[in-house]
């Protein structure tokens, strides 16, 4: 199964001296770094991170100066948003110049270097082993070959919604003041890892979903429900949810189409509603119980849109199933 922890590890930095700087920022993206100092007097570093496992989000910003970094491949990918200043990112064939709001990856698998002016970087990174695992999830055996193949986003569209998503993500990672359970942290760094798949151009965008995935019974998807409503308090994906199948990734999906109309995970989520609901119905409002709390101990971390899927299944917002 995926993550099983709910500590969350959070630093911050507020220096003027870049050498202090640039020790912490190795610690973010191991490379070799070189200051250049443009203006002494605007001179000053402010980096927050957050981790969890091997997600993390960073925010960092030098002022008056320019950043030189390289480095060698990460083992992990990194992208981010580059909210002010500018930056020219290189690796493999490719250069790429960014202006404010632009949106940019380090694939993980190739040395690259990149010169910042005056930056202000928010960016997620998560384990390479979640992507690929998304990847089988979306296109079975031909997801494994995952590799993205430009620095840049498919759109602007896309830009715009991956600027989106990691400035929500940083928020919420920095702002919970208890530790969130793990189903929301799998939850967020899901959704972080979905959210570069679907940005940054990438092998799956192409790959063939055709074949055919073999017998598949409603045998196998009764065991599959069973697995989910017995694990649905747990960090669960598609590869732990097919393994207790026992048949593969790609599989489990059309079997899923083909008998249910629907996906795993769409149907764990519909799963984990349905607790939201009973231990709502069942709370004392007295008591402290509040919704925010308890969608979050489920791993909902979007209280609209939960809100709203909520109201979709019960008829009811779930402030109301509270009071009642």
């Amino acid at each position: 199964m995926a993550i099983t922890s709910a500590a969350v590890a959070r630093t911050a930095l507020r220096t003027k001296d870049p050498a202090e700087a640039v020790e912490r920022i190795r610690s973010i993206t191991p490379h070799r770094a070189a200051v250049a100092i443009d203006d002494y007097a605007a001179v000053h570093f402010h980096i927050d991170s957050a981790s969890y496992g091997g997600f993390f989000s960073d925010t960092v910003t030098a002022g008056g100066v320019r950043y030189l970094a390289e480095g060698e491949p990460l083992g992990f990918v990194r992208a981010g948003v580059l909210v002010s200043g500018e930056a020219t990112l290189r690796s493999g064939r490719e250069t790429v110049g960014l202006r404010s709001q632009d949106a940019f990856m380090h694939p993980g698998y190739a040395a690259y270097s990149a010169e910042y002016l005056n930056p202000t970087v928010l960016s997620l990174r998560v384990p390479m082993s979640l992507l690929a695992r998304l990847a089988e999830e979306k296109a079975g055996s031909a997801g494994a070959d995952l590799r993205f193949v430009a620095l840049t986003p498919v759109s602007q569209s896309m830009r715009q919604r991956y600027a989106e998503v990691v400035l929500w993500v940083c928020r919420q990672l920095r702002s919970y003041e208890d530790e969130p359970s793990s189903l929301l942290l799998d939850q967020l760094m899901r959704l972080s890892a979905a959210a570069m798949l679907s940005t940054f151009p990438n092998t799956l965008m192409t790959a063939d979903d055709s074949r055919d995935a073999g017998a598949l019974t409603p045998a196998i998807v009764k065991r599959a429900r069973a697995f989910i409503e017995a694990y649905a308090d747990r960090p669960l994906d598609v590869a732990d949810i097919a393994a207790a199948s026992g048949v593969g990734t790609r599989a489990i999906q059309v079997a899923f189409r083909r008998h249910l109309g629907t996906t795993p995970m769409a149907l764990l989520r519909r799963v984990r509603l349905e607790h939201v609901y009973r231990q709502l119905r069942e709370a004392d409002s007295t008591q402290g119980v509040t919704v925010s709390a308890t969608a979050r101990q489920w791993g909902f971390a979007e209280m609209g849109r939960f809100a709203g899927e909520y109201r979709k299944v019960f008829g009811e917002l779930p402030s109301q199933t509270l009071r009642s």
